[in-house]
């Protein structure tokens, strides 16, 4: 654990520079990698019991992939008012932000039924304004949104949101999950997921790779242990949602197939579908 420490002390710095010397030579470029967040911010399983969430958590992904970020920002980036009561534990911090933004008044999260994206964004703005900071939000991905600073329609452009990763922006990645159709590239919605993005440009043996992006991801199957997603995007190039009638919804094309990090049944994939920025 120390040694997996050092390593991302050694990376973080590295990334630095990289950034460091790119604006002093006036060069624009997005950090190689970026892991110094992996053991600074929060990551608990959804249904890790010491959060006493309701139905235990099941479906408390969006509320509790929110407050990994937020507890992360009052601890790490000076936004203390985000913690509705300071000198507590991390878990029981995560548990009172979880439990606060899982609320009717908030997120409105259903115990059987999860959390719907955009009472995400309405839930998470209300609670960022209560605190008494602004809000900046930027939402990627194949739908609009109320209440967010910008919507970039289409498949998320992975490349910029590293970029505000590097920058100290927090993000959260939406999953979706999705069955094959009658036809090929036919894809039927059967749920999804939120993550929390937890650093990018190194695999789970420590070697750099431009292209994974690492996460905490409060449904990872270990309840009370700390266990990384790896995500290795592939590039999608023939696609579409359809409809339970096989109907276009949407085109998916140049959206990133992530089955490969999830255990995936024959016939089903899962998509990178939805990333939000949260700039303070």
């Amino acid at each position: 654990m120390v040694l997996g420490r050092m390593i991302d002390v050694v990376l973080a710095v590295a990334a630095a520079t990289w950034i460091a010397v790119a604006g002093m030579t006036g060069e624009v470029k997005a950090a190689a990698y970026d892991t110094s967040r992996l053991d600074r911010m929060p990551d608990f399983s959804q249904t890790d019991r010491r959060l006493k969430l309701p139905g235990g958590g099941s479906h408390y992904c969006v509320p509790v992939a929110t407050a990994n970020v937020l507890v992360w920002l009052a601890e790490q980036r000076g936004y203390k008012n985000l913690l509705p009561v300071q000198g507590l534990t991390t878990i029981e911090k995560v548990s009172s932000v979880a439990t606060e933004l899982g609320s009717d008044a908030l997120m409105s999260t259903a115990p059987k039924g999860g959390t719907n994206l955009q009472k995400f964004v309405d839930g998470l703005s209300a609670f960022i304004r209560n605190s008494g900071y602004r809000v900046s939000l930027e939402a990627h991905g194949p739908w609009r949104y109320r209440n967010v600073t910008r919507n970039h329609k289409g498949a998320p452009d992975m490349f910029k949101i590293r970029s505000e990763f590097a920058r100290g922006a927090g993000v959260w990645i939406s999953v979706g999950f999705f069955k094959e159709g009658a036809r090929p590239g036919d894809l039927q919605r059967i749920g999804g997921h939120m993550t929390t993005m937890a650093g990018f440009g190194v695999n789970k043996n420590g070697a750099t790779d431009r292209d994974v992006i690492i996460l905490h991801d409060p449904d990872d199957g270990h309840r009370a242990s700390v266990q990384r997603r790896y995500l290795h995007p592939e590039r999608i190039r023939n696609a579409s949602l359809v409809d339970k009638n096989g109907r276009q919804i949407a085109r998916l094309d140049d959206f990133l197939d992530v089955s490969g990090s999830f255990s995936m049944r024959r016939g089903y994939r899962a998509i990178l579908m939805h990333v939000f920025v949260l700039d303070m």
